[in-house]
Formats: structure tokens, C-alpha cells, sequence
């Protein structure tokens, strides 16, 4: 057995194609997208036109240019010349907090004259076609106006009843790509066990290699248990590189038990599998059963949360995807790597992978003959 184990690490290491879809096609995902910066937020580039210089208004653009993420320009006189300049491509100089940059405004701000003395009323311009869901005027405009209830109430000699205390909780800092990066070794895991599985078992059936061997000495169950394990053996090397590569190459962090990680990742790779082999047993050929794996994997891919939330999919298709072999994998990656979390906090996930590898092994039992003619 232990010879046979041997054989089939090598054959699977000299199919090339193989070994690219296994291990170099999920580092080229990592590779893309850590090749992009998720960390700023939105960025309000605000033309100014100050039309009442004083003391008050001063203050306020003082106070809106120390804010992260917002530039503020003040060279423009005319409220005509600054609406124009959102629809043209002409370019001003906005002072950020530690940067002067030359871009594009995305907002005007415009204070009338007397602003602070007979008026606190401010305009707020923007282009409608480049607003998104979260938009630089109106986060500007909120701004705007918490400030300028701060200041009429203290003009008016009334303190603020409404006290807000600040104060800072040390947590992990996580970045869209350290979310990422679970993702992508789960799916890489679905992809090697359900479409690596499916492939194998369907071109032995396919050959009449498994009806051939049913007539040797070698039980059967010897032979899918070493196909097995070789598959266990690559999610081990997957997650070791892709882990390697993130970290200490690109930088992503892990923050929890590694070890536990690597749990999660063979425990999971048995529900992958066993749906490999109920792909290989509705089907008659390899393209075929390769084909299906592929049908069952790319729902899970873009539905389970390898690359967007799941909060964000509408609320019938996400309890669905809640409930997709791979989301509950995906969950306790993230919880983890990312939250710290332990054995106990992640029983719920590794109780549903059970369910399912129970639920894909049952299926693929009943399915699966052995001495089925090709």
C-alpha cells in the first residue's frame, strides 16, 4: 500500500496540467489580487468657494483638511468656475493632512457671505453620474453639518448635551486581502478535491482500470484509500505554500493557530472529495464528470464568500449560500485566522462540513459501482 501511495504522488506530480489547476492556478489569484490597495477608503477632493473669509470659516476648512482622505482647495473665487470644473478634467492642487496632490474635484463646497454671523446655510455640489453608494458629498455634507452645529450652539452659549467620549480598543488590523487570503485556500481546497477527484475517478471508471482491478488480489478500498490520501497530502502542500506566500512574501496577516488551520483544511478536503465521487458516478467520461465538478464548484465560488461577503447577496440566495458545503469552511478559516478563535468557537462550522461529508459519502456509496462497464 505504502507503494502504491508512492506511485500515485509521483504520477499525480509529473501530470502537469493537473499540478497547475492544484497549485499555481490559486497562487495567480493571490498574486492579482494583492497586486491591488483595499485599504483607503473614500477620498472627497473638495473645491472651496469661500465667499465670507473670516474667522469662522477659517476654522471650518482648517478642521475638514485634517480629516484622512480629504483634500481641500480654496484657489477658486467663482461659484460658475468651480461647478464647471466637476464635469471638465482640469486639475487642482488639494492640501491632505500630510500631502499636497493634483487631481480631479469631486465636490464643491460653497460658503455665502456672512457665513457665522447671519448664516450657517453651506451648498454642497457634486457630479451625479460619479456618485456611488458611498459618495464623497454626502459624507462632506454630513460633516459640514456636524460642524456647523457645533458652532452655533457655542455661538448661541449653550453647551453641547450630547458628550461623546472616545476611546480606543486594540483589535487585529485586517485588510481586505488578510480576508482574502482564507478564501482563496478554501476554494483551492474545493477545487483539487471536488474536480481533482471527479477527473481521476472518472478516467479510471472510464478505462475499466477499477473493474480490472475488483478482479486482483488489491481490494479496492486499498486503492480509493490512497487516492484519498494523496488528495489530503496536496491540500497540505497547497495551504503551506499559498500560507508562505501571503505572509511572508505579500504580507497578509494570520493571527490564529496555524496548526488549527491546517485542520480545518484536511477536514474539509473529505466533503470535497466524496462530492468528487459522486461527480465521477452520475457521469460516463472524464470531460464529463469534470464538467459537472465544474457546475458544483462555481456556485460555491462566487456564492459562499471566497471574494465578497455574503451579507451583501439578497436575502433568499444568501440562506442558501449559507448552507453551500464550502460557506461554513470559508467561516471558520476567517474566524481563525483573523479573530483568533479556537477549537470550541468554531464547532457550529465543523459540525456542518460533518454533516455534509456525511451526507456526500451516503450519495456517493449508493451511486458508485465499481464494476460498472465504461
Amino acid at each position: 500500500m505504502a507503494k502504491l501511495f508512492i506511485y500515485t504522488i509521483k504520477q499525480l506530480l509529473r501530470d502537469k496540467e493537473a499540478l497547475f489547476w492544484i497549485m499555481i492556478f490559486p497562487v495567480i489569484f493571490i498574486l492579482i489580487f494583492s497586486l491591488f490597495d483595499f485599504s483607503g477608503g473614500v477620498n472627497a477632493r473638495i473645491l472651496v468657494v469661500n465667499k465670507s473669509n473670516n474667522e469662522i470659516t477659517n476654522n471650518l476648512l482648517i478642521a475638514l483638511s485634517q480629516i484622512g482622505g480629504v483634500g481641500v482647495n480654496t484657489s477658486v473665487d467663482s461659484l460658475d468656475e468651480a461647478k464647471e470644473a466637476l464635469s471638465k478634467s482640469k486639475e487642482y492642487e488639494f492640501n491632505y493632512e500630510e500631502e499636497v496632490n493634483v487631481e480631479r474635484p469631486n465636490v464643491v463646497l460653497f460658503i455665502p457671505e456672512g457665513y457665522g454671523e447671519e448664516t450657517y446655510t453651506t451648498e454642497v455640489y457634486y457630479n451625479e453620474s460619479e456618485e456611488g453608494q458611498i459618495s464623497p458629498s454626502g459624507i462632506i455634507t454630513s460633516i459640514v453639518s456636524d460642524i456647523t452645529d457645533e458652532m452655533v450652539l457655542q455661538n448661541a452659549g449653550v453647551e453641547n448635551p450630547f458628550n461623546i467620549e472616545r476611546k480606543g480598543v486594540s483589535v487585529n488590523e485586517i485588510g481586505y486581502f488578510d480576508i482574502l487570503v482564507p478564501g482563496i485556500i478554501g476554494m483551492s481546497i474545493m477545487q483539487s478535491g471536488i474536480i481533482g477527484m471527479a477527473t481521476v475517478i472518472a478516467t479510471l471508471k472510464e478505462k475499466r482500470v477499477l473493474k480490472r482491478l475488483s478482479a486482483t488480489p488489491l481490494p479496492i478500498w486499498k486503492f480509493l484509500l490512497v487516492e484519498v490520501l494523496t488528495r489530503v497530502v496536496i491540500t497540505i502542500i497547497q495551504i503551506t505554500i499559498m500560507l508562505s506566500l501571503s505572509v511572508a512574501v505579500l504580507g497578509a496577516s494570520i493571527y490564529g493557530n496555524i496548526p488549527l488551520l491546517y485542520f480545518i483544511g484536511i477536514f474539509s478536503s473529505f466533503v470535497f472529495l466524496t462530492l468528487g465521487f459522486v461527480a465521477a458516478a452520475i457521469t460516463n467520461s472524464a470531460n464529463a464528470a469534470s464538467g459537472l465538478a465544474s457546475v458544483l464548484t462555481t456556485p460555491m465560488m462566487f456564492l459562499s464568500g471566497v471574494f465578497f461577503d455574503r451579507e451583501t447577496l439578497p436575502n433568499v440566495i444568501k440562506v442558501i449560500a449559507d448552507f453551500l458545503p464550502l460557506s461554513p469552511v470559508l467561516d471558520a478559516m476567517r474566524e481563525v485566522s483573523l479573530q483568533e478563535a479556537g477549537f470550541r468557537e468554531i464547532q457550529t462550522e465543523l459540525v456542518i462540513i460533518a454533516m455534509w461529508t456525511i451526507v456526500s459519502f451516503i450519495l456517493a456509496a449508493k451511486t458508485f459501482n465499481f464494476r460498472e462497464e465504461s
